[in-house]
């Protein structure tokens, strides 16, 4: 964790993979505590198609769960990816928690190949604004 620290005073946005699929840019540190394999980690986010950024379109609207509380909560089982509520976001959205914990909030930029299994075909990066929440007891 050190190491990160250290690249993070810098950089608006960092690689945080070793394929270079995953940038992210943290808002929020969070608690330090990093889920363990099989927990339950709920997420809210808000994603926006890159592409319109290069076509210069206006039309970018966010899809997500982020300002709607009355959405079903969303969540993945940590580092499984043999369960599907786990492979359906993809690889990408479970490495911040995996770096900065519960609590963290990032923006992520997303390769096509570290996101969802319905965008592979898509071969757009998209931008999440994200956050990490622990279960409630």
């Amino acid at each position: 964790m050190q190491r990160f620290q250290k690249l993070c005073e810098d950089a608006p946005y960092y690689c945080v993979d070793d394929e270079g699929y995953v940038y992210m840019q943290v808002i929020n540190k969070g608690s330090g505590e990093i889920p363990e394999k099989g927990d339950r980690v709920y997420f809210r986010y808000m994603r926006y198609d890159l592409n319109y950024y290069v076509v210069g379109s206006d039309d970018n609207i966010g899809a997500g769960n982020m300002d709607n509380m009355n959405t079903e909560p969303t969540y993945f089982l940590f580092d499984d990816y043999e369960i599907q509520q786990s492979a359906q976001y993809g690889t990408g959205p479970q490495i911040p928690v995996k770096l900065l914990g519960y609590g963290c909030k990032v923006n992520v930029v997303i390769k096509s190949q570290a996101g969802p299994s319905s965008d592979m075909s898509y071969v757009v990066p998209f931008l999440y604004d994200v956050s990490y929440n622990k279960p409630a007891m």
